[in-house]
């Protein structure tokens, strides 16, 4: 039997708790500033994160505690495009085809499933698991209230609260 998925304190907060004594009352709180970009990213997966890293910080949804997870999520979208690419390139064949010839003589035809559409699948799991974390799909964002609308003078919007 799975467990019922953890509710970070924030949206207890916000959707409001019946049990008040389940809110944790000193949970770290990491500052929402830009996190370091680690070594060992490939290219790609470096221009991903200069695309969105802005966006979640801007929205106080990326914090300097979430630089190896975030760089996770980038090297994941990079490695997910270039499997598309590569399944791309063999003209999106979802089967593979394997003939052989036994000693007798006989011919066998095996199909077998793209490897790459198998990785290419897993690679997406990941991903949709990876961005609901950092509230980038819609079923992320659900419930989730940012800042109070006040912009601060720095232009980092709500991000002091």
């Amino acid at each position: 039997m799975s467990q019922r998925p953890f509710k970070p304190t924030a949206l207890k907060l916000i959707e409001g708790e019946r049990n008040k004594d389940r809110i944790p009352q000193n949970e770290p709180k990491p500052r929402p500033i830009k996190p370091y970009q680690p070594k060992g990213l490939d290219a790609n997966a470096k221009k991903v994160w200069k695309r969105l890293s802005p966006i979640l910080c801007r929205l106080g949804l990326l914090t300097e505690a979430d630089s190896d997870n975030f760089a996770s999520l980038c090297q994941n979208i990079s490695r997910l495009e270039m499997i598309r690419e590569m399944i791309n390139k063999m003209n999106g064949k979802i089967l593979m085809i394997k003939h052989t010839v036994d000693g007798a003589g006989n011919e066998h035809i095996e199909a077998k499933t793209n490897p790459l559409m198998v990785e290419e699948r897993m690679r997406m799991e990941i991903l949709r698991s990876q961005a609901q974390e950092f509230g980038l799909t819609p079923r992320g964002r659900m419930g989730l209230v940012v800042g109070s609308g006040k912009v601060n003078p720095d232009g980092m919007e709500d991000l002091l609260d």
